[in-house]
């Protein structure tokens, strides 16, 4: 589970906190509807509107106009969770937003159903919104956003449903139709460079579910996903196949919870400590710590700059416990932890890191002396040194 909780940085800092879940029911087959051409049978007039209205929330943006921003939504609540949003993106870190239209398909008496994407670097993950635009003589308006979907449980919704070798993914008609959908062959891509890292062989399959907004996480997984409103997505590590939740588009995040049970013993432990820093780190398509999205919106923000800001609001060995992990404050434990797992990969390699998270997780419990066995195995020191080693080269220039 990725989750972005505001630390109240003068950064764009989204961050937060996730987590594998238990056993859940084996996700059911479902119909697939026939999928949208990208901006089928709608005349290039409309289409020229909604660009241009797209185009004016990316001008508004630039300029840090907020008003120009609102003009595109007709919608109050809408026009301000927008604003909001974009306004913090803005005055956090900055960077150049693009807004483009990915596809579009006609509802009838001038309403359209729009997939937008909102993105900045290339280094992070975009965002993407689903509009109802309605056009008039007078251009075209946001009203509403759309879903395409009706249900009570993920189990019974209607999903349309893309297929990779790998991966199931259940999604709205209005997902994977353009560009975005690019993001199969992106999942399939990290899956290949994450087994060949690490020397594994990895779950045959895995379920991905795309959520188009992320309060529905809560609704249809009744509430053992998604229950906070900053969390993105989990992992149902013990479904059959292992089973990912989220409202992210691709997320990298979630895959390395579905990774991670190849590397871990019948019966385990996997501290959330060295589990969740181990998504966090590698949230990348190339698995690359050193380019974990982790802290980024518009702007790519390094992993460890976030960690800088955090190390002197907590006690690190505080964290090693899940208990204590979960009783710090999200965004700093996450952050941390993604760099710490950072620094091991960095310093011991992919596979010796691969041999270390697996003794951990064979170990009864998540005390000190659990860790320590681990670590004086395979990188032959204790954990409280790793620990040192780590915060002073991560402040090495300074921390705070």
């Amino acid at each position: 589970m990725r989750s972005f909780a505001p630390l109240g940085l003068t950064l764009a800092l989204l961050l937060g906190g996730c987590g594998s879940q238990g056993a859940a029911p084996q996700p059911l087959p479902h119909s697939t509807p026939k999928l949208l051409r990208a901006h089928g049978r709608i005349d290039r007039a409309s289409v020229k509107a909604i660009e241009s209205d797209l185009q004016t929330i990316q001008a508004g943006y630039g300029y840090g106009d907020w008003n120009r921003v609102g003009s595109v939504f007709a919608s109050a609540p809408l026009r301000a969770q927008y604003v909001r949003t974009l306004r913090f993106w803005k005055e956090d870190a900055g960077g150049q937003l693009r807004v483009d239209l990915i596809a579009s398909q006609p509802l009838g008496a001038g309403r359209f159903a729009v997939t937008a994407r909102f993105s900045g670097d290339r280094r992070s993950v975009p965002s993407y919104g689903l509009f109802e635009f309605s056009s008039g003589p007078r251009g075209a308006r946001i009203v509403g956003t759309i879903s395409g979907l009706h249900g009570t449980n993920y189990r019974n919704v209607n999903w349309t449903i893309s297929r990779t070798k790998h991966f199931i993914v259940y999604h709205s008609p209005y997902q994977l139709v353009g560009a975005d959908k690019t993001g199969l062959a992106d999942l399939e891509y990290q899956r290949a460079v994450f087994a060949r890292k690490f020397g594994v062989k990895l779950p045959p399959r895995a379920a991905y579910y795309l959520y188009p907004e992320q309060r529905l996480i809560a609704v249809w997984t009744s509430r053992f996903c998604g229950s906070n409103p900053d969390n993105v997505g989990c992992t149902v590590q013990g479904a059959l196949p292992p089973t990912i939740h989220t409202s992210e588009w691709v997320s990298f995040h979630e895959p390395i919870h579905v990774y991670q049970t190849v590397m871990e013993p019948p019966r385990y432990t996997d501290p959330l400590f060295i589990a969740e820093g181990m998504a966090v780190a590698l949230e990348d398509k190339e698995v690359d710590p050193r380019q974990s999205d982790y802290c980024s919106e518009v702007a790519y923000v390094p992993l460890d700059t976030c960690a800088r800001f955090a190390i002197g609001n907590v006690k690190l060995i505080s964290m090693l416990p899940d208990t204590g992990f979960d009783a710090a404050d999200p965004g700093y434990a996450y952050s941390l932890a993604g760099s710490f797992v950072k620094y091991l990969i960095l310093r011991f390699g992919y596979r010796p890191f691969g041999k270390f998270y697996y003794l951990l997780a064979a170990q009864p419990k998540d005390r000190v002396s659990d860790y320590n066995v681990a670590t004086q195995r395979v990188f032959h020191t204790s954990i409280e040194q790793l620990l040192r080693d780590w915060s002073n080269q991560l402040c090495g220039a300074g921390c705070g």
